[in-house]
């Protein structure tokens, strides 16, 4: 399935970055490496994306997230041996559940692009802004800003706005008998 980009969707992820920038607010606050490292991170995971987008057309989910499993515990293992400490119990057991649901979400990825173009799955990410809003509030009774919020209005109206259309598109192929 080739990577099909189109000017409605471009337009609604644009939209969904510009939700994301009223969120964070860059050049409005003190700057932090924080920063750096997350834009980095989005680097790396965008072609990691990719990667699992391509393979995903050859290899099962299952094989793609084996394989993110075994080149990544060597890579994470370089950086965290300079700050190692044995963990405890409590945080082998809290280890454990987050390796499940890393896993659980790969999996899910790679099988969402067997499905789908990337660009419409992608837009679904721009959610994870309200989801860290509200663990924020509940887990650590941190209090989000009204930009927060505007922000996250404009993610959930692009990311709305992709799903009608795609679903749209979808029914109208259906009803045509071309392929979506």
């Amino acid at each position: 399935m080739p990577l099909v980009s189109r000017l409605r969707r471009w337009i609604a992820l644009i939209a969904g970055l510009v939700g994301g920038l009223v969120i964070v607010q860059p050049g409005f606050g003190d700057f932090s490496l924080g920063y750096v490292f997350v834009l980095a991170s989005c680097l790396f995971s965008s072609g990691s994306r990719i990667c699992a987008k391509k393979l995903s057309s050859t290899d099962s989910p299952l094989v793609c997230s084996a394989y993110v499993a075994m080149l990544q515990t060597p890579f994470s293992l370089i950086f965290a041996s300079f700050v190692w400490t044995t963990p405890s119990l409590v945080q082998i057991g809290a280890f454990a559940v987050i390796g499940m649901m890393v896993a659980a979400a790969q999996y899910l990825t790679v099988e969402s692009f067997r499905s789908a173009e990337i660009g419409a799955i992608e837009s679904f990410n721009y959610i994870r802004l309200i989801w860290a809003s509200l663990i924020g509030y509940f887990a650590f009774a941190e209090v989000s800003g009204l930009n927060t919020w505007i922000g996250a209005g404009i993610i959930v109206g692009a990311t709305t706005f992709i799903a009608r259309r795609e679903a749209r598109a979808r029914s109208a192929a259906a009803i045509s008998g071309r392929p979506s």
